[in-house]
């Protein structure tokens, strides 16, 4: 055989192998044991601030967005600075005032005073004799009472008082001493008392302050015409005033002033007379006596009640 013969017979077969060696399987190599290290190579980890070492500025939002979105963004706000705000005027409607409710003043101690006014009706007898009653001599009466003392606790204060009434007499009594129409003679009354008195006051540090009262004292009353060319005549009467029961409610309005309602009864007897007169030649007289007989008189009074430190 000669040497061109054999090249082409070992061309022929390496031509016909190719074929079977393409349609063959790739074979992968075995995988690593568990036990052996890995394959890849980690990254290597940044190195950590020290103690003293400031962190990082955080990076701000504007940096995180894409250039484009910036730009568009600065256009925008070019935009608005050359635009012309115009400002219209509106209407402010001003809210409601908040009424606050002031709280009631503190409850006081110490001094304190009060001045009354109101009404005042006779009842009962001056004397114990039958067919005489106080209304047979006197009429209505406009008293005006003043009250001082000190508030030894808030409860209970503890004081003096002093009134003037005046008033009117009863029909009987200005016929008798000729105070008839057309007459320049005229008729009147008065009724003066002073003594001491207690009150309990039940919520002295409240708005509304409820209280009850008691005193005793002495009383005056007179009942007296006078004037039309006539010597002054009249009746006059003296004795203790054994009960001043009162009660009624103070609204205290600030520390210094409070004002309420009131209703009193006045319970007396009459021990002396004094009786101013006439004679038979006209001339005055007076007769001074006690009352033997005695009786129970009243004077009821409704008015109203100004306190000053309430």
């Amino acid at each position: 055989m000669t040497r061109g013969a054999a090249l082409a017979l070992v061309l022929a077969a390496a031509a016909f192998a190719r074929p079977s060696r393409a349609q063959e399987t790739p074979q992968l190599p075995p995988p690593p044991p568990p036990s052996s290290p890995p394959q890849y190579t980690p990254l290597p980890t940044p190195p950590q601030p020290g103690p003293g070492t400031p962190p990082p500025p955080p990076r701000r939002e504007k940096e995180r967005e894409p250039p484009l979105r910036r730009e568009h963004e600065r256009e925008k706000e070019r935009e608005r600075e050359r635009e012309v705000v115009v400002v219209r005027p509106r209407y402010v409607v001003a809210p409601a005032p908040v009424v606050v409710r002031d709280e009631p003043p503190p409850a006081r101690r110490w001094v304190q005073v009060a001045f009354r006014s109101g009404v005042s009706f006779p009842a009962g007898s001056i004397s114990g004799a039958p067919n005489d009653p106080m209304s047979g001599d006197f009429g209505l009466q406009v008293p005006i009472f003043l009250e001082a003392g000190i508030k030894v606790h808030p409860m209970i204060f503890l004081g003096a008082y002093t009134s003037l009434s005046i008033g009117g007499t009863s029909s009987a009594f200005a016929d008798a001493q000729g105070c008839v129409s057309g007459s320049s003679r005229g008729c009147g009354s008065t009724d003066w008392r002073i003594g001491l008195e207690v009150q309990v006051h039940f919520r002295p540090a409240e708005l509304v302050n409820p209280w009850l009262g008691y005193g005793l004292g002495f009383e005056q009353v007179s009942a007296s015409a006078s004037g039309g060319g006539s010597p002054a005549t009249g009746e006059t009467f003296s004795g203790l005033e054994l009960a001043r029961i009162g009660g009624g409610a103070d609204f205290r309005v600030s520390r210094i002033f409070g004002f309420g309602p009131f209703i009193e009864v006045d319970f007396g007897s009459y021990s002396q007379e004094h009786v101013q007169g006439v004679t038979a030649t006209g001339a005055a007289s007076t007769v001074d006596q006690s009352i033997s007989n005695t009786g129970l008189h009243e004077w009821v009074t409704l008015g109203v009640r100004g306190v000053l430190f309430p």
